[in-house]
């Protein structure tokens, strides 16, 4: 099996991951990281820019739930000293 075979073997695994649970940061993160794999092995470029536009765009999502879960705990934690 091919390289190329096995990302776009990942990709739809991780795809299928993301729509059990589309908020889970480090699926959205390996979504990215395959996307960039595969657009950096593709030698056309028009077609490699659209696999590593959606790279950043996984890698975005992925940062956004890091800050949130991040700030979501940080208020949990502010809220139980609060309180105490």
């Amino acid at each position: 099996m091919g390289t190329g075979l096995l990302i776009t073997d990942a990709l739809s695994k991780l795809e299928a991951a993301l729509l059990i649970n589309p908020t889970k940061h480090c699926t959205l993160w390996s979504l990215g990281k395959a996307h960039m794999s595969y657009g950096l092995l593709t030698p056309d470029f028009n077609e490699a820019h659209g696999y590593l536009d959606r790279a950043c765009e996984y890698f975005r999502k992925a940062v956004v739930m890091v800050m949130y879960l991040l700030l979501s705990s940080q208020h949990i934690i502010t809220s139980i000293t609060f309180c105490c």
